[in-house]
């Protein structure tokens, strides 16, 4: 039940990264392009904390589950944090640029 919540949050979040990924490959503004790889990269952490919320939550964790999914953790926890620093710079330098 709860592998199927995780891998459905990952799927969606995977989707989610590779809309923004390719939305930001067309953009010409540098500043928008920032915002939008902010987004990415949040969406990219909460897809690789899901998955090893998936890898850690099984009964039958041996040490290689537990190694993959305490990377995929770390890599998704600081994904998940830089992507919503960025955001935050980005999107600020971006109204100031409008106004």
């Amino acid at each position: 039940m709860w592998g199927l919540l995780f891998l459905s949050i990952a799927l969606v979040a995977g989707v989610f990264s590779f809309y923004y990924s390719a939305r930001s490959r067309k953009m010409t503004d540098e500043n928008e392009k920032q915002v939008v790889r902010a987004k990415m990269n949040v969406s990219m952490g909460i897809m690789l904390m899901a998955l090893a919320t998936n890898l850690l939550g099984v009964n039958q964790t041996d040490s290689v589950r537990f190694v993959v999914g305490a990377v995929f953790g770390m890599l998704g926890a600081a994904n998940l944090f830089l992507g919503m620093r960025n955001y935050r710079v980005f999107r600020e330098k971006l109204e100031d640029v409008r106004k």
